[in-house]
């Protein structure tokens, strides 16, 4: 991932896995967030991202997920909203591991506050 002007800071989950949830503070006093899905995720993995996000007023909801016979995520359609105007969907039927989500930027004057999809495009 690009370094970029803020430092993200990755949310340990209270099992201690590795969850696409990064966050730092911003400009607003609001925590910046980023969350990637990929194939290492579990059902678990994402009802407690679910469960964090709506503790920060984030709705998430999951409309389709395919899951492989390890039970590891494959195929995913999510809505977002982050309550203050900026909302999306995106979905994608082969998941691979790195790029695919969305990120919510508090940080006022920023390029690109809020992206779905392949955020590392979107942000670039």
């Amino acid at each position: 991932m690009k370094t970029t002007i803020y430092t993200l800071v990755l949310l340990v989950s209270l099992l201690s896995a590795d969850l696409p949830i990064k966050q730092s503070q911003s400009e607003s006093n609001k925590e910046n967030i980023e969350v990637v899905f990929d194939r290492k995720m579990t059902f678990d993995d994402l009802a407690e991202i679910k469960a964090d996000l709506k503790k920060k007023e984030v709705e998430l909801s999951y409309s389709r997920l395919s899951f492989d016979d390890n039970g590891m995520l494959k195929a995913i359609s999510f809505k977002v909203d982050c309550g203050d105007g900026f909302k999306g969907e995106a979905r994608k039927s082969s998941l691979g591991y790195n790029d695919f989500g969305f990120f919510r930027n508090y940080d006022s004057g920023v390029r690109v506050p809020f992206g779905v999809g392949l955020i590392n495009k979107i942000r670039d």
